[in-house]
């Protein structure tokens, strides 16, 4: 059968997803997924389409079966109409159950060694819409700005490995990266790590969700477990390219973590990161 009707499952992945490694090794657990849930995939059904993409529409794609997004999305874009299924835990530093953090990182050779000592910098976010990487540093930042202002000056990036890129040129001094991506562009392109360095880590919150349509007849729970059935019986080259440990249950109520991120900081009088 096919979910919420027109073309076969589809599956969105836009996160922890950016090189060919990745994607090749997300494709190999979500091929693992159709003996979990025939009820989905029909013998002489089509199979699941996975997208590599974060864009609105992907996530409003009436077959969506299952998405990946950010934990700040979901609760300023996504909390309505879509409900969190799982949260993936990774064997990384930085993955903590079904939480995780982002590591503050800057050039190698900065002699700045505490956070205070950064304002006035440039910062870098990958994107507006960012819980790894705007949310947390503005919670991070928050009790050491001035008059509402820490950085000089805030580049939007586009994305994690492009701050850490910004970073290592000299253009921007300090920036939030994902943990996870942190591990994984250490792997991919260690030429956009080599030259820099953790300076600390922000506060922890809740993982990114793997989220469904709230109309989707599917239970969440039947999802989750088809998940870590998924898991177990994954290539293990590819699950321990993932770095994938498991997949934890999660509620709507846990993404308060999230937004008290923002709270926080509007409440230490930084309601906008600058």
């Amino acid at each position: 059968m096919t979910v919420n009707g027109g073309r076969g499952p589809v599956i969105v992945c836009g996160m922890y997803a950016f090189s060919r490694r990745l994607q090749d090794s997300w494709r190999a657990l979500f091929d693992q997924l159709p003996p979990f849930l025939p009820e989905c995939f029909g013998m002489a059904g089509p199979g699941v389409t996975v997208e590599f993409r974060h864009d609105e529409a992907a996530y409003r794609e009436p077959s969506l079966l299952l998405g990946h997004t950010c934990g700040y999305p979901y609760l300023n874009t996504w909390r309505e109409s879509h409900r969190p299924v799982a949260v993936a835990e990774f064997d990384v530093p930085g993955s903590l159950g079904s939480r995780y953090h982002s590591w503050l990182i800057c050039r190698a050779d900065d002699p700045r060694e505490s956070l205070a000592d950064f304002r006035g910098s440039v910062g870098a976010i990958n994107n507006e819409d960012s819980n790894s990487g705007k949310n947390a540093l503005r919670h991070a930042v928050r009790q050491y700005h001035h008059c509402g202002q820490f950085f000089r000056e805030v580049i939007i990036s586009g994305g994690h490995v492009e701050s850490m890129t910004l970073i290592a040129s000299g253009a921007v001094d300090l920036a939030a990266i994902d943990a996870i991506t942190f591990h994984h562009a250490r792997r991919d392109y260690p030429e956009r790590v080599e030259g820099l360095r953790i300076l600390g880590r922000t506060a922890s919150s809740t993982a990114l969700p793997f989220v469904q349509h709230r109309t989707a007849a599917l239970p969440a729970t039947r999802l989750f477990e088809a998940l870590n059935e998924a898991l177990e019986n994954m290539p293990a080259e590819s699950r321990n390219s993932l770095a994938l440990k498991a997949f934890h249950c999660v509620r709507d109520s846990d993404y308060d973590a999230v937004a008290s991120l923002k709270r926080d900081a509007i409440a230490a009088g930084y309601p906008e990161i600058r």
